[in-house]
């Protein structure tokens, strides 16, 4: 249980990196939370604005003032969803320091990570998070910047063994 890849970061990781990210963000308990109030403040919008009309058609406001929060909130999201590329795409491009080799050692203990500008050797225990998505593996160091490890550089035995290390590790997928 135990491997090692060499690659050269793409855009296209840090856009499914960046994506993977949003998705896990979008399951916190945090952003249903907050998701909840939008919904509830659009629905008080609604009732209030029923006040000022008949009451027959007070229910009617409400569920105008839910379905107006609860659209706006769809275009918001599905348009931060739409724009991730563009945006991963430039931040990519920025960080200079990914346009070299990094190398990803994996084993029972944890992971050793770096390039020629530095490295990290980080136990399982001391990630946050980890998901895996069809572009790659990403390890959370916190709620957003991750290592990651893509299957381009991998065999299929290697992403096996990858995938078995980090289950028999107890990290989480969140």
């Amino acid at each position: 249980m135990a491997g090692e890849i060499t690659f050269t970061p793409v855009a296209a990781d840090h856009v499914a990196v960046a994506r993977g990210s949003f998705r896990l963000a979008m399951r916190r308990r945090r952003f249903l939370v907050r998701i909840a109030a939008i919904l509830v403040i659009g629905a008080g919008v609604g009732w209030f604005l029923g006040t000022l009309d008949r009451p027959a058609d007070r229910w009617w406001w409400f569920l105008f003032g839910t379905a107006a929060a609860a659209g706006w909130l769809c275009v918001i999201l599905l348009g931060t969803y739409l724009l991730i590329p563009r945006r991963a795409t430039r931040l990519f491009r920025q960080h200079r320091t990914l346009d070299q080799p990094f190398r990803f050692v994996w084993d029972e203990t944890g992971v050793t990570f770096g390039s020629p500008s530095g490295s990290s050797n980080l136990q399982w225990d001391q990630y946050h998070s980890w998901f895996e998505n069809d572009r790659l593996f990403a390890f959370g160091l916190n709620e957003q910047p991750f290592h990651w490890a893509p299957k381009s550089a991998m065999t299929d035995a290697q992403a096996a063994d990858l995938r078995a290390t980090v289950a028999t590790s107890g990290l989480l997928v969140r």
